[in-house]
């Protein structure tokens, strides 16, 4: 599983089998080093302070009373929150990452109970396990999500193929 350990640039989320995840509070998907003028959206969060509030432990992205804030500033109704599927699928390991996927969907119906209107999750489904990932929808649906993301990995049945029926048939 993930963690978070010193690095070089700072707090680093990595794993023990040496998959990493980037730095704690990071730009992008791959968790880089915020550097100026390298890319436009990244500068323009920096001009609101989000990174120099991360270094200071305040995460505006993940405390939902801080994140309507920048909604608000930003003119955002609402928004679909995307999950972790590429993180998860860097440990190349099914079970910790159906593991993973599931403490991040328990984290995201909380997160999203603050303001369901606004907040609009998908749930991270696990792949490979066909079974797994239909027990994980019925699970988060009755938690509240009301969409989920499949992941499609090099080593799984293509979404058309007859195994994912007993996803598409509820």
């Amino acid at each position: 599983m993930p963690y978070v350990t010193d690095g070089p640039d700072g707090p680093t989320w990595t794993s023990k089998n040496g998959a990493s995840f980037g730095l704690w509070g990071g730009v992008g998907p791959s968790g880089q080093k915020y550097m100026p003028g390298l890319h436009y959206r990244a500068d323009v969060m920096a001009s609101t302070g989000l990174y120099e509030d991360g270094k200071k432990g305040i995460r505006r992205p993940t405390t939902p009373e801080l994140r309507i804030k920048d909604m608000e500033r930003d003119g955002v109704q609402a928004e679909v929150i995307f999950g972790i599927l590429g993180a998860a699928t860097r440990l190349n390991d099914h079970e910790a990452a159906g593991e993973m996927f599931r403490i991040y969907n328990d984290w995201l119906v909380d997160f999203c109970r603050y303001y369901p209107d606004r907040h609009i999750g998908l749930a991270c489904l696990p792949y490979g396990d066909i079974e797994a990932a239909v027990a994980e929808i019925h699970r988060v649906a009755k938690m509240g999500l009301r969409g989920l993301e499949l992941s499609c990995s090099w080593d799984m049945d293509p979404m058309w193929h007859p195994a994912w029926e007993p996803l598409w048939r509820r």
